[in-house]
């Protein structure tokens, strides 16, 4: 199985809502868990943040700990670029 996590940064670093279940979820597995599966993931914030694309880290890091096998780097969506998040997704996608 391959996860391909799109995640936003809301607020001061926090987990979007609609992704809590997805970080409830993956603090049961344990290192190795999910060896068997593959993962890549786009985060999308705005770097004017302290906590600029904490929540896409924070999912890279653990699916990782997990045991996943990541397929490319994290890719970064930035509210501040020229085209917006579109910037770093075009940057990212032929490498993902």
């Amino acid at each position: 199985v391959a996860v391909v996590a799109f995640v936003a940064t809301c607020g001061d670093g926090e987990i979007p809502g609609g992704a809590l279940q997805f970080r409830d979820a993956l603090n049961n597995f344990k290192a190795g868990d999910l060896s068997k599966h593959t993962f890549a993931v786009f985060a999308l914030g705005d770097r004017s943040y302290a906590k600029f694309c904490e929540a896409g880290k924070f999912f890279d890091k653990k699916l990782e700990a997990c045991g996943a096998r990541r397929v490319g780097e994290m890719g970064i969506g930035d509210a501040c670029d020229e085209d917006g998040w579109e910037t770093g997704y075009t940057a990212w996608l032929p490498n993902a």
